[in-house]
C-alpha cells in the first residue's frame, strides 16, 4: 500500500502521529474543510466549533466516508467531539455532534499547522438580507 504523502503541514502533523497512513482525496478533502472553517471562524471572532453536514457540505463527501475520518480524528485526538443536548423544546431534528480543536498536544499542534487556503468552499454563513 502506498503511504500518504502530505499536501499541508497540517496533515504533515496527522502522517507524523500516524493518525492517517493511506492516501485518500477524501481524508484531504475533510481534513482541508475542517481546518479552512476552524481558521474563518477565528478569525471572525468566533469559536471555532462546527458540526458535520458543514464538513459534508463543504467537502463534498457522503456521510458514510465522512463520518469515520472524523472519528478517526476524534480517536486520536485531534479533534474533540460532543454530542448536542437534548432540547425540552423547539423542532423536532436529528442531534448534532459538534467538533472542536482539541487540547491535547497533537490537537494543538494540527490547529497552529492550520493553513487558510486562497479559495475555502465553505463560506462563512451570512444573514440573509430582507
Amino acid at each position: 500500500m502506498s503511504e500518504f504523502t502530505a499536501k499541508s503541514p497540517a496533515e504533515e502533523v496527522l502522517i507524523e502521529n500516524r493518525v492517517f497512513t493511506r492516501r485518500s482525496a477524501a481524508k484531504r478533502a475533510a481534513v482541508g474543510c475542517i481546518g479552512c472553517r476552524f481558521l474563518q471562524l477565528e478569525q471572525a471572532g468566533d469559536d471555532p466549533v462546527l458540526y458535520g453536514y458543514q464538513i459534508k457540505k463543504c467537502a463534498g463527501i457522503p456521510g458514510g466516508v465522512l463520518y469515520p475520518i472524523l472519528n478517526r480524528l476524534s480517536e486520536a485526538d485531534v479533534i474533540a467531539k460532543e454530542r448536542e443536548e437534548v432540547p425540552e423544546e423547539g423542532p423536532a431534528r436529528p442531534l448534532r455532534t459538534y467538533y472542536r480543536p482539541s487540547a491535547s498536544e497533537i490537537g494543538t499542534t494540527f490547529y497552529q499547522q492550520l493553513e487558510l487556503p486562497p479559495v475555502c468552499n465553505l463560506e462563512l454563513e451570512q444573514p440573509e438580507e430582507q
